[in-house]
């Protein structure tokens, strides 16, 4: 799929185009104080980025360019190599979506909020609670690796995905309103949170809202909070700094463009539901080398696939959109209140949400702890998934957390704690 991005300085427009079809004017009145900077930064970073320039006035009037996702993710000619997917047939056959498995709780406007149970729920047998926010567009199928006998983990989904029912108008700050009543009516009574990727902003309106929430004896009811591959508020300094051309654009679309936001995630569906690996890999051509190799593992691709899946053959891309535009806009609150306690987890070679991110979230929130991966990437919850359930189940039991950090930390052989570089010999 080939998608062009079209300026036009003099009516101050911006189109977009699919494989070569025009789609009409997603904005007008650009804002073109921040014209150039993109039109330079796609000229000298365009070999690198997969932009490249295909048609330019003599008076720099108009600008168009080419977004080539095939290409993005590795050659497709007729002399490639051919794709081999690890995972299972059942999971890449659009003719099994949209599936049906799930659980869905109603909520107080009647609105159905979808989520999918994972470990074990025996009766009478003791379980840490987990709500886990995955990324976009990610569904209720997403759960990495296994899960521990003494864990339960509710993949939860937004407004619109899945089997949630959209809610208009809404906010990042109206989904702790939703998790309340998720666990209400669940009968939790304590629980963690993770966030990953573009749901990490929900989780810190979780930990935001819900973070002095008591139970009937005044304990806290959530007892911690981690974020993976986080993202930044907007009002963060620098906060696109580290990031390749490709990822700034789609941030400063996200944020002007929001239209534009619409037009590719819906313009996408027929080429996911035709060719699912290759479309989920033409989509990882612009991270970093270890997440696209991340990604093709066995086990971790089809994780991917699936909630795309799920979202296509449902028709939900305009609420993909929809998260998309919101975490770059105002989130409503100030994570600086967050009292709850946060464990960040990031990798060094991220180029989606940058260390940079992070560093400053956890500049922010007082009780927060960075952990930096120097080999990992924007993937890194698959490293960091077993750290992540210890420090949550750990927070849960009231233990000592710093015990279990300093156990897994020797395990590991490498973290970034407090801002320090840490390598143990193993």
């Amino acid at each position: 799929m080939v998608i062009g991005v079209h300026f036009d300085l003099d009516q101050r427009t911006l189109s977009f185009s699919v494989n070569g079809e025009m789609k009409g004017v997603a904005v007008r009145d650009f804002p073109l104080d921040k014209f150039p900077t993109l039109a330079l930064a796609c000229f000298f970073t365009r070999k690198n980025s997969g932009v490249t320039i295909v048609e330019r006035a003599s008076k720099r009037v108009k600008l168009t360019l080419s977004f080539n996702f095939s290409q993005m993710g590795g050659s497709q000619t007729k002399n490639a190599q051919p794709i081999i997917y690890r995972g299972t047939a059942e999971e890449i056959d659009p003719s099994n979506y949209p599936k049906i498995e799930g659980h869905t709780l109603t909520l107080s406007d009647a609105r159905k909020l979808g989520y999918m149970m994972y470990g074990n729920k025996e009766k009478g047998k003791d379980t840490h609670n987990i709500l886990l926010f995955p990324g976009t567009p990610g569904s209720r199928f997403f759960c990495p690796k296994t899960i521990p006998d003494n864990v339960t983990v509710y993949v939860l989904e937004r407004p619109g995905i899945g089997l949630s029912d959209p809610k208009p108008n809404r906010t990042i700050l109206d989904w702790a309103d939703d998790v309340l009543e998720f666990v209400d009516g669940l009968s939790i009574q304590h629980f963690g949170v993770i966030g990953y990727s573009s749901g990490s902003p929900y989780a810190y309106a979780v930990a935001y809202k819900l973070g002095g929430l008591t139970d009937e004896k005044g304990k806290l009811r959530l007892r911690g909070v981690s974020v993976v591959s986080s993202l930044a508020p907007p009002n963060t300094p620098n906060v696109t700094v580290g990031m390749p051309f490709f990822f700034k654009l789609g941030y400063y679309m996200a944020y002007y463009t929001p239209s534009l936001i619409n037009m590719i995630t819906t313009s996408g569906k027929q080429e996911v539901l035709t060719n699912p690996v290759r479309a989920g890999r033409s989509g990882m051509g612009a991270h970093a080398v270890v997440d696209q190799k991340e990604y093709q593992k066995k086990g971790v691709e089809g994780l991917f696939i699936q909630s795309s899946l799920e979202v296509n053959s449902r028709s939900q891309g305009i609420y993909v959109a929809e998260d998309y535009t919101l975490w770059c806009k105002d989130w409503g609150f100030d994570i600086a209140d967050i009292k709850t306690k946060v464990h960040l987890y990031q990798g060094q070679l991220d180029l989606a949400t940058t260390v940079n991110m992070a560093t400053f979230i956890s500049s922010q929130i007082p009780d927060s702890k960075l952990i930096v991966d120097p080999e990992s990437g924007h993937m890194c919850i698959f490293h960091f998934w077993n750290d992540i359930l210890n420090f949550l189940v750990s927070s849960l039991d009231g233990e000592s957390v710093d015990v279990i950090e300093k156990e897994n930390e020797k395990a590991e052989g490498r973290h970034q704690l407090d801002g320090a570089d840490i390598t143990i010999s193993l």
